[in-house]
């Protein structure tokens, strides 16, 4: 399998930056539909800091507000990577009663907030266990309803190591790809692009956490 081609930042050294929605800046655009959420940026990567709020990208809980940098995708065949990176710590208070503390980052390849694939590093914890759940799972949401969650069996990986995930897609046909070192690559499934999406998508990353505590990842090449 070809290696996934990098994630392009080509960012300057710059300052935190209020994430106002959208703001567009060298690599795409960033959307905040909150409005509470900053961006740290260097040379190589930069980093999402996300409050200790619901930010979420679930129609079925009618959340959609996680911040995400997005650009233009109206290629029919592509590869695109990013290595995902931080501190995944969300402990066990939630702010969301029926759902335990989580903090998830990674792709989404997105038509808007109710049809989107996604490839996240999720990390939570079931109260009364010190042992986290960190996995990296594929999910689908399309017309407002969740087609796929994802499973946590379906890559487990350690909670705090760097993850690369990969979207490769090939006509209709979205693979998802993850590996711990960016080259040797696991293939975590095929997902079917709906046939009444138009040609050109947005790609790029999010960040959600029902977490009281701050969540901040980070994405680099």
């Amino acid at each position: 399998m070809k290696r996934i081609l990098p994630f392009a930042l080509l960012l300057a050294t710059a300052p935190i930056l209020a994430a106002q929605a959208p703001s567009k800046f060298h690599f795409g655009t960033l959307t905040d539909p909150v409005g509470d959420c900053t961006i740290s940026k260097t040379a190589t990567s930069f980093t999402l800091h996300v409050p200790g709020s619901h930010h979420d990208l679930a129609p079925d809980l009618h959340v959609t507000n996680a911040p995400r940098v997005l650009k233009p995708m109206a290629d029919a065949n592509f590869k695109y990577g990013v290595i995902v990176s931080g501190t995944f710590d969300p402990g066990t208070e939630s702010t969301y009663p029926e759902r335990f503390a989580y903090t998830g980052a990674g792709l989404v390849l997105m038509l808007d907030d109710g049809n989107f694939f996604t490839l996240f590093h999720g990390v939570f914890q079931r109260p009364g266990e010190k042992q986290l759940a960190s996995y990296v799972s594929a999910g689908l949401c399309v017309d407002g309803k969740v087609v796929d969650y994802g499973s946590i069996t379906d890559q487990p990986v350690p909670p705090n190591s760097p993850v690369y995930l990969g979207f490769e897609r090939r006509g209709k046909n979205l693979y998802f790809m993850t590996s711990p070192d960016g080259v040797k690559w696991r293939q975590l499934g095929t997902k079917e692009i709906p046939a009444n999406w138009p040609g050109t998508l947005q790609i790029g990353v999010a960040a959600t956490s029902t977490s009281k505590r701050e969540f901040s990842p980070s994405f680099s090449q």
